[in-house]
């Protein structure tokens, strides 16, 4: 069988510093294949919803597992349940997870039929026995499941870590994933407020104290300032990659800004560049001159850190593109339509 196991967005704020490898999603991906069953992982903590909506549509699964390890992701996975039923009604849609085995009949109610089972305790020893149950009948006797009908035997517990091996082939973008510290005693504002930048032709990479930025910007499926508060020109491209520009970079650095430029003109004459984004490549700051002392007018060189580098060779970016139709944008909360192809 066809499984698809998606790890939910990361919790607000959380982002900033931690972005964890889902590894127990991994040791039940690992579980599931050892059983002969075909598995792929989605990251949203890594990757945004079309991505997933390409991989659902791309893969087609026969059933789609989402972790929950956290109660504050629940109307996040319950609205990915509600999409999956949409695309393709016949797919099983489980949940799993230590936070939601524990309001496992509560989330079945809350999910109104589109979630068909939750999986309490460990998911190692419980996903080859769902699956085969999924496929030949018999799911209500598999240990560890709660549906509608009422909670079937008791789950089976793991004696050991050494088996599953973890999937960790499956998980993209893992150069993505971090523990960051942040001490706030130490941290300087002016150099938290700006990132570190680098960008070549074709791409463009923003480094803060506490993530890091890739876009392709000559793959630019829009580009807009961003509305109330700091304004930031916001740069997202075909791969979901995405990036934040201040406006005092782009003055600060002409090279910076040309490069942007010129991957707007690239991605416009590819026709991936909305209309409705457009007008914001001509927003761009123009060069600024320079006083006496060499610095740029109004701005020292302590109000940024920005660094420009024109390399020629592209770095990896650790973020392919998947092949699969793309769904639009359509489901309120997360943002996310499923659709399989025909």
């Amino acid at each position: 069988m066809r499984l698809l196991l998606v790890h939910p967005s990361a919790l607000m704020y959380s982002e900033i510093f931690l972005r964890l490898e889902p590894l127990g999603l991994e040791r039940v991906a690992g579980a599931a294949r050892e059983a002969g069953h075909e598995v792929r992982i989605v990251d949203l903590q890594v990757t945004g919803t079309r991505e997933l909506a390409r991989e659902f549509a791309s893969f087609r699964p026969d059933t789609l597992g989402v972790s929950l390890n956290y109660l504050a992701n629940i109307p996040e996975a319950i609205g990915l349940a509600h999409a999956a039923k949409r695309a393709a009604p016949d797919c099983f849609v489980f949940f799993g997870g230590h936070s939601v085995s524990f309001v496992a009949e509560d989330v079945l109610a809350q999910a109104e039929g589109a979630v068909d089972a939750v999986v309490r305790g460990e998911g190692e020893p419980a996903v080859a026995p769902l699956l085969t149950a999924v496929r030949d009948g018999g799911v209500q006797d598999v240990p560890g499941i709660v549906t509608l009908a009422g909670p079937g035997p008791e789950p089976r517990m793991l004696h050991g870590i050494d088996s599953p091996v973890p999937a960790r082939d499956l998980t993209r973008h893992r150069r993505r994933y971090f523990i960051g510290e942040l001490d706030p005693v130490r941290v300087d504002r002016v150099h938290a407020r700006l990132p570190v930048m680098t960008a070549g032709d074709g791409w463009l990479r923003s480094r803060w104290l506490w993530c890091e930025r890739f876009v392709r910007t000559d793959r630019l499926v829009l580009v807009r300032w961003s509305r109330g508060g700091a304004r930031r020109l916001m740069l997202r491209d075909a791969d979901s990659g995405h990036a934040e520009v201040a406006p005092e970079v782009l003055a600060a650095n002409p090279a910076l800004r040309r490069l942007v430029d010129a991957g707007v003109r690239v991605s416009l004459e590819q026709g991936r560049l909305r209309q409705r984004s457009v007008g914001a490549a001509s927003a761009l700051p123009r060069d600024r001159p320079r006083d006496r002392a060499g610095d740029l007018q109004g701005l020292g060189p302590e109000q940024h850190r920005s660094v420009v580098s024109s390399r020629r060779a592209h770095p990896s970016s650790g973020s392919g593109r998947e092949r699969g139709s793309m769904a639009p944008d359509q489901r309120p909360g997360t943002g996310c339509s499923l659709k399989t192809r025909d």
